[in-house]
């Protein structure tokens, strides 16, 4: 079995609207890599999609193995199910800022994807900050050495 990496973008790293969320959370997207390959849903590729991305960058991406052994065909089912499904942009409005708990049925954002892959319930409440906090919670993840002030 291949370990499965969860890659948090740092929002004050990346582009305008990265900054702009920046304003308010730590992680503007998340990724999960299985095989050198990482999944979810980007509002930039517009929904859920796979590509291969270069996570090196400490500046921009805090990564983790994930110590919860996670069957990797069972993501890669759910990924086939799910793959071209539309970004949720209604999810970003109505329940991460406005906090309404609205769920698209064919539509996701990054934090939901992954958090779906995962297991974890109400995948749609999950931004990506709320995710990585969700993640040392539960002890899937565990404090990195590059991790500073999160």
């Amino acid at each position: 079995m291949e370990k499965i990496k969860v890659h948090f973008y740092n929002a004050r790293a990346g582009k305008l609207a990265d900054k702009v969320v920046g304003i308010a959370s730590v992680f503007s997207h998340v990724e999960l890599e299985i095989n050198g390959v990482c999944y979810s849903s980007s509002n930039r590729d517009r929904g859920v999609r796979s590509k291969v991305i270069d996570t090196s960058n400490a500046q921009k991406w805090l990564s983790f193995d994930l110590k919860k052994n996670i069957d990797e065909n069972i993501c890669l089912l759910y990924f086939e199910s799910v793959r071209g499904q539309k970004y949720d942009w209604l999810n970003i409005l109505l329940t991460q800022l406005i906090k309404l708990n609205i769920q698209s049925r064919n539509k996701q954002i990054c934090s939901e994807f992954v958090a779906n892959c995962l297991g974890l319930e109400n995948a749609h409440k999950y931004s990506p900050e709320s995710l990585f906090f969700k993640l040392k919670e539960l002890n899937y993840i565990w404090k990195d050495r590059r991790e500073n002030n999160v």
